[in-house]
């Protein structure tokens, strides 16, 4: 985890010259969410990251109880041009900045569902997003399906966080987590 980590550091500072103060503390934040989680359910947990694609998987006994992930939608890509208006015209109204998709987010084992762990993990996949600039919206905006479940959690985040349509802008923004 200190190599992706200080990787990531890297690819930051030379990708992103004006990049600002923030964003170690987003990769602070990230890191705390995952030890955060680990220590409260004794899961093992894996995470990717890089500038296109950010993917964490929980491990139980080494089988997979869950999976959040996000990656972006590339401009003139196949998901853009076939992208709902509503998705469409939020991001040209923000301006076209970079637009990650949640391709993922769920729990395999039940017990873990409703004790707050999801909403973290969101968080997570926030600080990363916000510490790249970008924006996010739900998979239905890269041509994929929102279920019920993902519409109710995507109704409290947009509560939660500003959002132009049913993207979610977190340029600038300061995830700022509570454990």
């Amino acid at each position: 985890m200190k190599l992706l980590l200080e990787n990531w550091r890297k690819y930051l500072k030379e990708s992103h010259p004006s990049a600002s103060a923030t964003e170690g503390d987003d990769v602070g934040q990230v890191i705390k969410i995952i030890k955060h989680i680990e220590k409260q359910t004794g899961l093992n947990i894996s995470h990717e990251a890089s500038s296109s694609n950010f993917r964490i998987e929980l491990f139980k006994n080494k089988k997979l109880v869950g999976h959040f992930r996000t990656s972006t939608i590339l401009p003139n890509s196949f998901e853009m041009e076939n992208m709902p208006s509503d998705c469409k015209d939020a991001w040209d109204n923000l301006g076209e900045p970079d637009l990650w998709a949640i391709r993922g987010a769920e729990w395999f084992d039940k017990e873990l569902r409703g004790k707050g762990y999801g909403k973290l993990l969101y968080n997570s996949l926030f600080s990363y997003v916000a510490s790249l600039n970008g924006v996010v919206g739900p998979d239905r905006c890269s041509g994929g399906s929102t279920s019920d479940d993902a519409k109710r959690v995507w109704t409290s985040l947009y509560k939660k966080y500003p959002s132009e349509g049913p993207l979610i802008d977190l340029r600038k923004q300061n995830i700022e987590v509570r454990l």
